[in-house]
């Protein structure tokens, strides 16, 4: 009887250890494992990043894609709103083209004219296609070799620029060719990109095209 329950006992201890064996790993945390968030990419962040300063990076980022004819890359930063174009500092909130995600995809090869606002001076109609809008009106100038600046507008000419009204929550970097003396600096031109920071992160909204108008 004595060896019956000597062995029922080291039987009882023998299980009762593997149980507390396999408790101990269930319940315990393995050193090397650590809760850590997922990586972000510096762009990303740069977009996270409330702060205005941040926008010069992000318009480079935008100028870039013009330049490239790889507007689609733009999809990141707009809002199903899309972007609106406009061709002067008088932005006409009705009638300046906006443009979607599926529109900027097809900018340069859609072969269509389209009205992108009227001339300031006369009045006419703007008939271009999107690849001669871009041309025209965002890479008429080495816009990304000059100096940003942040929710100002240099020159203005005899427009009376509206962009804090269309745009009240927004913040803008405007890129000024000032023009050249012999020619009394009347031959300036700007490019305006107008953001707005919604959710968390910030989007473009707008980009327009300044110009010195009689």
């Amino acid at each position: 009887m004595n060896r019956k329950i000597a062995l029922f006992i080291a039987i009882a201890l023998v299980l009762c250890c593997g149980l507390l064996l396999l408790w101990q790993k269930d319940t315990s945390t393995p050193t090397d494992q650590k809760d850590t968030a997922p990586a972000i990419d510096p762009f990303t962040a740069t977009l996270q990043n409330p702060s205005p300063e941040s926008l010069q990076t992000i318009s480079s980022f935008v100028l870039e894609q013009f330049e490239q004819k790889t507007p689609q890359n733009l999809a990141r930063i707009m809002t199903s709103a899309g972007v609106r174009f406009s061709p002067s500092l008088a932005v006409d909130a009705t009638n300046d083209r906006i443009i979607g995600i599926s529109g900027l995809s097809q900018l340069f090869t859609d072969p269509n004219t389209y009205v992108w606002g009227t001339h300031s001076a006369s009045g006419d109609p703007i008939n271009l296609t999107g690849s001669q809008y871009v041309t025209n009106y965002i890479t008429n100038e080495p816009f990304a070799t000059f100096t940003p600046t942040l929710n100002q507008i240099s020159n203005q000419g005899n427009i009376i620029p509206n962009l804090s009204t269309v745009y009240p929550n927004a913040q803008w970097i405007e890129y000024l060719e000032p023009g050249t003396s012999g020619n009394s600096n009347m031959d300036w031109n700007s490019l305006i990109l107008v953001y707005e920071y919604q959710g968390n992160q910030w989007f473009l909204v707008g980009i327009v095209s300044g110009a010195w108008t009689i």
